[in-house]
């Protein structure tokens, strides 16, 4: 065991791998526009196994499910609404998505 005082900002996060963890833009209040300012972090992705996230509106209704499938150097992210204005990263890289589907090479 682990013992010790922690913040929010220092209590440390494991994340098993081939997730996609969605972060917002606003740290001072828990109801905004969740999809405004948002960043996808995708943590150590599987070649061929789909890794995939759900956003929820502030009042709860689902407004889009996206998901990432890894194949060699490339990534495609495709999505149930437009990805239009939302950020990905991963391995410390960021890119600005659009439509509902998108292909990076790493």
């Amino acid at each position: 065991w682990y013992h010790g005082k922690y913040d929010y900002f220092s209590l440390p996060l494991y994340i098993k791998e081939n997730t996609l963890l969605a972060i917002g833009s606003v740290d001072d209040r828990p109801d905004y526009e969740y999809k405004k300012g948002l960043t996808i972090k995708a943590f150590e992705l599987s070649d061929d196994k789909d890794a995939i996230c759900t956003i929820v509106e502030s009042n709860g209704d689902k407004w889009a499910t996206i998901t990432a499938r890894k194949n060699g150097n490339k990534v495609t992210l495709s999505s149930s609404n437009s990805l239009d204005g939302i950020k990905f990263e991963i391995n410390n890289k960021f890119f600005n998505l659009s439509g509902n589907s998108t292909e990076i090479n790493l």
